[in-house]
């Protein structure tokens, strides 16, 4: 991921069933668990500026779904914690409440028959450390904006989910602005929520709100959202700014790779409105934003 993918960041997060089993490899330790292998290899190749691994687990439930659990240092549990999601909530994340969360691969989960959370029902206590959504292909987009409608406070991450020798060359990345490149400037970018998920890696968006980024919750009277999308070549089919129940805002038709502009929104709605900003290619692959949140002041 580092020397090929040329990643300045790159997160494993491997079944949490697996974490407590020991390596079998000759050439390690005898009875050298997973978990702490992996903790010590991402502390070894760690070069803040440079690139960053991360270690974490990821929870999974053939009824409801797939979490990952994102920096938290704890060792796994070694006992099985699948079945129920209530289960996995009052055994680890209750108890972690540090820990960071979200929602793995919608698409492909409803494709297995699984519920989705009860179709991602909000669940108060867990709203804050719930960050993400996975964003990897068209048929997850629908699922980030039910997400959102109900009221989770996510942004999209895309990842490669590599079952294979693979690792950064797969088409799905993260893009994430952060202060700093060190572990604890990318746990304050996500908590923030200021990343998108984005399946070609040159284009490059920012999504702003009266001058604050993507993530941000606003009050205001009237919001002027600046738009800007980076991709050298052939321009996007279309850039969007979407809102609740996925309704169009508005769109532009880019005559060249790159535009950079700015659309005002009125605040006349009761609540709160999330907006995201959306940028297609012609063969689907696309870059899509965190939301800006929006209510009257």
């Amino acid at each position: 991921a580092r020397n090929k993918g040329r990643y300045d960041f790159w997160g494993v997060t491997d079944h949490y069933q697996k974490m407590s089993v020991p390596y079998d490899n000759p050439a390690l330790p005898k009875g050298l668990k997973k978990w702490k292998y992996e903790k010590e290899t991402m502390l070894k190749m760690t070069e803040e500026g440079k690139f960053i691994p991360l270690v974490g687990w990821e929870w999974s439930d053939g009824i409801q779904g797939h979490m990952n659990v994102l920096f938290d240092p704890a060792e796994p549990p070694d006992f099985l914690i699948t079945g129920t999601f209530d289960r996995f909530m009052s055994i680890w994340l209750k108890r972690h409440p540090k820990s960071i969360t979200g929602f793995n691969h919608p698409f492909w989960s409803a494709d297995k028959g699984m519920k989705n959370f009860e179709n991602f029902k909000y669940i108060p206590e867990l709203a804050s450390q719930a960050v993400y959504i996975e964003v990897t292909c068209p048929e997850d987009i629908p699922f980030y904006y039910i997400a959102l409608d109900r009221g989770w406070g996510v942004a999209p991450l895309s990842a490669q989910d590599n079952h294979g020798p693979d690792w950064g060359l797969a088409k799905e990345y993260a893009g994430i602005y952060a202060e700093t490149l060190t572990e604890a400037g990318l746990k304050e970018a996500f908590i923030a929520r200021r990343f998108y998920s984005t399946t070609i890696r040159e284009m490059k968006i920012r999504f702003d709100g009266n001058g604050l980024p993507m993530g941000s919750r606003l009050a205001a009277d009237k919001v002027e959202f600046s738009v800007n999308v980076t991709k050298e070549g052939a321009p996007p089919s279309f850039v969007r700014i979407i809102s609740n129940g996925g309704n169009l805002i508005k769109e532009w038709t880019p005559a060249k790779g790159g535009m950079n502009t700015t659309h005002t929104v009125n605040v006349d709605f009761a609540g709160e409105r999330w907006f995201v900003l959306y940028a297609a290619m012609p063969d689907g692959r696309f870059s899509i934003s965190a939301p800006i949140w929006v209510r009257k002041s």
